[in-house]
């Protein structure tokens, strides 16, 4: 869903002469739709106990707080702030506001702010680290190399409208859907869980218990009264 919403995400060349209704559907929707597919990506290893799969559900967690903030600034604020302009009598005094906000080095609309870089860079990670450890599980080559270069598109194009955004989010839907499809059994996939725990457990906790030390059998039990013995008087 995500990737068709991006198809209609405009490309703004002026700011006040934007079309704002559907500038801010598009981003109303997609806020949210960005923590969703984190949640999705991270989901994909909900069943892996190694390092990379906690990589991913951590880098994924950083880009869904990343682009929620990012967007919800550069998409939501700005686009309401240039509704507001477009519905004044006075349009041009609201061009500062507006290009403080879309310039700002952290949270604004450019191609370079803080936060999009950070957000890119933790989606790329994530999707990777994610592949290596579904490979390392026996998942087949091509959904996980997909969904590995799927989180790598926006570093090429910088941007999560068209075509940086559909192809990213589209790769990413089309790779869980192939894993799901080329899913293991229930009885492997419990084998996998099983190897993956006894794993982050470490060597130890497959050694069996050590038996404990056998009684000596020429020596009674404690606890048992000694025989009594018994002599015969010499007649």
């Amino acid at each position: 869903m995500l990737a068709t919403l991006e198809v209609f995400h405009p490309h703004p060349e002026d700011l006040m002469r934007l079309d704002v209704r559907t500038w801010l559907t598009v981003h109303y929707i997609q806020v949210p739709l960005f923590a969703l597919s984190a949640l999705a990506i991270a989901r994909l290893v909900r069943t892996r106990g190694d390092m990379a799969a906690a990589v991913c559900r951590l880098a994924v967690f950083v880009f869904a707080i990343s682009f929620v903030v990012f967007d919800t600034a550069a998409g939501i604020v700005v686009g309401s702030l240039v509704q507001i302009a477009q519905a004044s009598s006075t349009p041009a005094l609201w061009r500062t506001p507006v290009d403080a906000i879309w310039m700002h080095p952290i949270l604004g609309g450019t191609d370079s702010p803080t936060l999009a870089i950070v957000g890119r860079l933790a989606l790329a990670t994530g999707t990777i680290a994610g592949a290596i450890s579904l490979r390392r599980a026996g998942r087949p080559l091509g959904p996980v190399l997909l969904l590995a270069l799927s989180g790598c598109v926006m570093e090429v194009f910088h941007n999560h409208s068209w075509p940086g955004g559909p192809l990213t989010f589209g790769g990413i839907a089309v790779a869980a859907v192939w894993l799901q499809l080329t899913r293991p059994a229930p009885s492997a996939a419990l084998n996998e869980a099983a190897e993956s725990l006894q794993r982050a457990a470490g060597p130890s906790a497959a050694e069996p218990p050590a038996d404990p030390a056998p009684v000596n059998a020429g020596q009674p039990a404690l606890g048992t009264p000694p025989r009594p013995t018994y002599r015969h008087r010499a007649q």
